[in-house]
């Protein structure tokens, strides 16, 4: 456990780090997982715009900091119909295995319960589905996203229903 980290809200200038944390995040999953080919056209054609503009249609990004330097992040929404979505959550393969991630999600479910969402729903990679497991979301369909490179992969959609006034 990384002790002397601690979870923030997203500032200007984040952006960039995070875009680092997202790429090496990719780039270290395993190749048992996806191909090196499927790792590549997922990774492909990222920039920091994407990040702005998924701020600007309503994504909340907070990002967990160490040893002062953005170590992870995630992303959340809120939507209409009552759902809450963690968009993504990445840690930087340095930080991995430190329970950042674990504290990233907590406080993710957090911001939604505040907000009334008791239901929340991930469209998870394959390498990060025994992390959500863990986390109590339960697989509810198999899903295959079509990467910014035009390759397909296989994702789980899981779910997760917070346990209320907690």
């Amino acid at each position: 456990m990384d002790n002397d980290a601690w979870i923030r809200p997203f500032r200007p200038g984040d952006e960039t780090a995070m875009l680092m944390i997202h790429g090496r995040s990719i780039q270290a999953i395993s190749e048992t997982v996806y191909t090196r080919a499927e790792l590549d056209s997922w990774n492909f054609g990222k920039d920091v715009e994407g990040y702005l503009s998924a701020m600007a249609s309503g994504e909340v990004y907070h990002v967990a900091v160490s040893q002062d330097e953005l170590a992870g992040f995630c992303g959340h929404k809120l939507h209409p119909d009552g759902w809450g979505e963690i968009c993504g959550l990445y840690v930087d393969p340095g930080y991995q295995g430190r329970g950042l991630g674990k504290r990233l999600m907590a406080n993710a479910e957090q911001m939604m319960r505040a907000a009334g969402r008791w239901r929340i729903w991930i469209e998870a990679s394959l390498a990060a589905l025994s992390f959500y497991e863990a986390g109590g979301y339960r697989v509810v369909e198999e899903l295959t996203h079509t990467t910014r490179g035009g390759l397909p992969l296989a994702m789980r959609r899981v779910e997760k229903v917070l346990g209320q006034g907690i």
